[in-house]
Parts: C-alpha cells; sequence; structure tokens
C-alpha cells in the first residue's frame, strides 16, 4: 500500500480547502484513488495518483470518476 485511506483524506481535504473527503482505492497497490470532496450539492469527484514513494497527484481531467 503506497499510501492510508485516512492520510489521502486529510491531505486531498486540504489541497482543495474542502471537507470531507472520503477516498476510495481503485487498485489493488494504492496507485489510484477516486475521491469525494465536499457535500450536499457542492460534492465532486477527484481522481488521485499515488507515485510508488507516496506521492500524489490530482489527475486534472479525470474522465471516469466513480467514488463507490
Amino acid at each position: 500500500q503506497r499510501i492510508s485511506a485516512s492520510s489521502l483524506e486529510h491531505d486531498v481535504a486540504a489541497k482543495l480547502r474542502t471537507s470531507p473527503a472520503r477516498c476510495a482505492d481503485q487498485t489493488a497497490n494504492g496507485s489510484r484513488w477516486a475521491c469525494l470532496v465536499g457535500s450536499g450539492q457542492a460534492a465532486r469527484c477527484v481522481v488521485v495518483d499515488v507515485s510508488i514513494t507516496g506521492s500524489w497527484s490530482l489527475e486534472q481531467r479525470p474522465a471516469h470518476c466513480r467514488y463507490p
């Protein structure tokens, strides 16, 4: 596992300046996550790519973001 869900959720919420963030691993190794950020009508899905070292970045134009 490259990063824990709780750590990623905290970091994504901080970077996007919104909360809560809920993230679900889309792969078996934690390299790609779908995160639902915000609440209510303002909620949106973002895709997060995590490197082998644990650093992460938001996908610029996620085509198929689906939070479970």
